[in-house]
């Protein structure tokens, strides 16, 4: 028996299979995640204006006010000149409200985004909210080579930003229907403070238009479409893998 050649060694057949299969499937796994992440595009975000509101005196309702005008007519008029501006708000969102001569901006604006058609994989924008990242639901697609798993990390704990948890797979698998609170700058209200001196100082306040808004997103699959697409090819690259 010591000096009978083996030409098959079970064992060492068996560890060259087992890592060659291995590395078929982490490549495998790379590639179904390039494709999955491949079939979310970027789409188009444009910025749209509007023109504000500019509200004085007592308020009678709601967003009642005694006088109501518009803002780029209001800041144009030559008797604003001379008086010391202030705009009272804090948050990051609203600091192109103020224009470096001090008066506030007479227009607002909101992002307007392009969508995919339903059933379609979902497109991904820039961020028009403070703390979050740009396109954030194509980097929340993840991968590990070595468990051959595609899946999906919303939560995003290595990356600078909020994410919301639960789009991802609503978006894969069911939709998403609900209510939800919409607002929008409608205007500022110019609060005055006459000066003995003769100075004006005023203060801008931001006005607010809130309103409830039902909506209906129907799915848009993208990684069940993206494995079906690359099924073909995942099975080749396990075969060439474990033929080798």
């Amino acid at each position: 028996m010591a000096n009978e050649i083996s030409l098959f060694d079970r064992k060492k057949i068996e560890r060259l299979a087992k890592k060659a299969s291995e590395k078929g499937i982490e490549r495998a796994t790379a590639y179904l995640w390039k494709v999955a992440t491949n079939s979310i595009k970027k789409g188009t975000t444009k910025r749209k204006e509007y023109d504000l509101k500019i509200f004085q005196g007592q308020r009678t309702g709601e967003n009642d006010f005694e006088q109501v005008s518009k803002a780029k007519k209001y800041l144009s008029s030559p008797k604003r000149n001379g008086e010391n501006a202030s705009i009272q708000t804090t948050s990051v969102q609203h600091e192109g409200l103020v224009r470096r001569q001090g008066l506030p901006s007479p227009k607002g604006s909101y992002w307007k985004k392009s969508a995919s058609k339903p059933g379609k994989p979902p497109k991904t924008h820039q961020t028009d909210t403070h703390g979050w990242f740009d396109y954030w639901l194509k980097k929340s697609i993840g991968f590990d080579p070595q468990a051959g798993v595609v899946y999906l990390n919303p939560a995003g704990e290595k990356k600078k930003g909020k994410v919301k948890t639960y789009i991802p797979r609503m978006l894969e698998e069911t939709g998403m229907s609900g209510t939800m609170n919409v607002s929008y700058l409608e205007g500022l209200y110019a609060y005055k403070t006459r000066l003995p001196d003769g100075t004006v100082n005023v203060t801008y306040i931001p006005i607010w238009h809130q309103e409830k808004k039902n909506y209906r997103i129907k799915p848009r699959p993208f990684l069940k479409p993206a494995l079906a697409r690359a099924a073909q090819y995942l099975i080749k690259i396990l075969e060439n893998s474990i033929g080798k």
